[in-house]
C-alpha cells in the first residue's frame, strides 16, 4: 500500500520541474528572440487621396545611426487618384492604376539609385524616429521621423515605389514606371504626389517574446500555488 504523503510531497518537486522547465525554454526562447529579424506593419496616406498599407522585415543596418534595414516586405496601395495641383506632371494612366501588392526592392542600406539614376531609395526605417541622426550625408531630415530622405522602395523590374521622409514627420510618395515610352524621360512621375503624407510604424511581437511571457506567467503561478500548499499541514 503506498505512502498517503506521497502524492502531497512529489507536488513542490512538480511545481519545481515546472518552474526549471519554463526558465529554460523561456531562455532559450529569449535568444531566438534577439537573433530574429524585427517586423514591422506601416501605413501611409495624403491629403490627395494616395493611401497604402504594408509589412516590412528589417535586420540592423550597420550603420550605427539607429537605423534598421528593410530586407523583405510588402507595399498595398489601396488608393492613387493621382491628383495634382496645377503645375506638376500628370500622369498618363487614370486614376488608380497602380492599385496593388508590390515587393520591397532589393536595396540599400546605403543610398541606392536605380533606373538609371531615375529615382533612388535605402531601404532604412527609424524606429525610434531619430532619421535626423543618419550618417549618410544629404539623408537626414530635420525633425522625428521614421524613414529619412532616401525612404523605403518597393516595385518591380520596370516600376519603383518610393515612400520618404522630408523631416518633421512628412513623407512623400513618388512612382517611377519606366516602361512608359517617350514621357517624362521614359518615366511616369505622374503618381509624386506633394510632400504632405503621413507614415505610421508599428512594431509586430515575436512570437517568441509571447511564448516567452507566457512561460513567465506560468512559471510565477506554478510556483506561487505550490510554495502555498507545502504551508498546509493536516
Amino acid at each position: 500500500m503506498g505512502n498517503p504523503d506521497e502524492g502531497t510531497n512529489m507536488k513542490p518537486l512538480i511545481g519545481r520541474c515546472v518552474l526549471a522547465y519554463a526558465v529554460i525554454v523561456g531562455s532559450f526562447l529569449a535568444t531566438v528572440d534577439r537573433v530574429r529579424a524585427d517586423q514591422f506593419t506601416f501605413t501611409y496616406s495624403d491629403p490627395y487621396g494616395d493611401s497604402a498599407y504594408g509589412t516590412l522585415t528589417t535586420v540592423p543596418s550597420g550603420l550605427a545611426d539607429g537605423s534598421l534595414w528593410g530586407i523583405s516586405g510588402t507595399l498595398t496601395i489601396t488608393a492613387n487618384p493621382q491628383f495634382l495641383p496645377p503645375g506638376n506632371v500628370s500622369s498618363i494612366f487614370p486614376a488608380n492604376h497602380y492599385v496593388g501588392t508590390y515587393n520591397l526592392l532589393p536595396l540599400g542600406p546605403l543610398w541606392t539609385a536605380i533606373f538609371s539614376g531615375q529615382t533612388s531609395g535605402d531601404n532604412l526605417v527609424y524606429p525610434s524616429q531619430n532619421a535626423y541622426a543618419s550618417v549618410q550625408a544629404g539623408r537626414g531630415v530635420p525633425g522625428a521621423s521614421y524613414l529619412d530622405s532616401g525612404g523605403l522602395m518597393f516595385g518591380s523590374s520596370q516600376i519603383g515605389i518610393n515612400i520618404y521622409a522630408v523631416g518633421n514627420a512628412v513623407y512623400g510618395f513618388q512612382i517611377v514606371n519606366t516602361a512608359v515610352n517617350g514621357v517624362h524621360q521614359n518615366t511616369d512621375l505622374g503618381a509624386w504626389a506633394p510632400e504632405m503624407g503621413s507614415f505610421e510604424l508599428t512594431v509586430v511581437p515575436e512570437p517568441a517574446s509571447i511564448t516567452l511571457l507566457a512561460l513567465g506567467s506560468l512559471a510565477i503561478a506554478t510556483s506561487g500555488l505550490f510554495r502555498s500548499r507545502e504551508r498546509v499541514t493536516c
